[in-house]
């Protein structure tokens, strides 16, 4: 079974009786493959193709039913469409890195652009993928996407930079939330410096903080907010 492309660019299933090959064996826990497109001849035939090669699929007309699935966890892969009233793929992806940084994302559209595939790629993209998609293709990109999800939970490193300042290996939307976050709950602590021989305060060093766990100290902060281009914003901020 292959998927072709209508004239509008959606998906239809080949003709009944095509030879379906590298079909996935069953399995006692199946990929978990989260499938959102608003359009729902298109969602449909993506729906019956995944599941009949051994996917679990849990299929979403919007990226705001999209985040509602998501927030009970369990999902080995996300499939997106890109181009979507209220929410774009692209922006269901940047919600999702806010929470979640190693559900394996693939992004597909009808009408393909270098910025959107850059902007798809800037912000963790596993797979840019343009219409139509071979099934055995797809199948692919999903298995490969899956393991890479799992390996990431298992694994997940810590980048070290300048003593003990850390912050998790991420993507840059991923890095630009805790940068968010951090923004938003940031505040000073003023440590007393003393005068030995007058036993008296003299001065205060301004310490920052922030509530985000992810960005344990300021050096962290600092380090972060330098990856994603917002030293500056943060200088406003502690200057505030």
């Amino acid at each position: 079974m292959s998927l072709a492309a209508r004239s509008n660019g959606a998906y239809v299933e080949s003709e009944p009786g095509s030879a379906v090959v590298n079909e996935r064996p069953s399995s006692a826990t199946p990929t978990r493959v989260l499938l959102v497109d608003d359009d729902n001849a298109v969602r449909n035939a993506l729906r019956r193709v995944l599941e009949h090669r051994g996917y679990s699929v849990s299929p979403c007309s919007s990226a705001r039913e999209a985040l509602q699935r998501l927030a009970g966890g369990g999902f080995d892969a996300m499939v997106s469409d890109v181009l979507m009233p209220g929410m774009s793929g692209l922006k269901l992806l940047r919600a999702v890195r806010e929470h979640d940084l190693d559900l394996p994302v693939i992004l597909v559209t009808g009408n393909p652009d270098v910025l959107t595939a850059t902007q798809a790629l800037e912000y963790g993209a596993f797979q840019y993928l343009i219409k139509p998609v071979a099934s055995e293709r797809l199948d692919q990109v999903i298995g490969r996407a899956a393991t890479a999800g799992r390996m990431a939970r298992l694994a997940r490193g810590y980048v070290e930079d300048q003593e003990s300042a850390t912050f998790r290996v991420a993507d840059r939307a991923g890095i630009s939330a805790r940068v968010e976050r951090a923004l938003g709950s940031l505040w000073l602590a003023y440590q007393p410096i003393f005068h030995a021989g007058q036993h008296s305060v003299f001065a205060y060093e301004a310490l920052m903080r922030s509530a985000e766990p992810e960005l344990p100290d300021p050096v962290s902060v600092l380090k972060a907010a330098e990856h994603v281009d917002r030293l500056q914003e943060l200088g406003g901020g502690v200057r505030r």
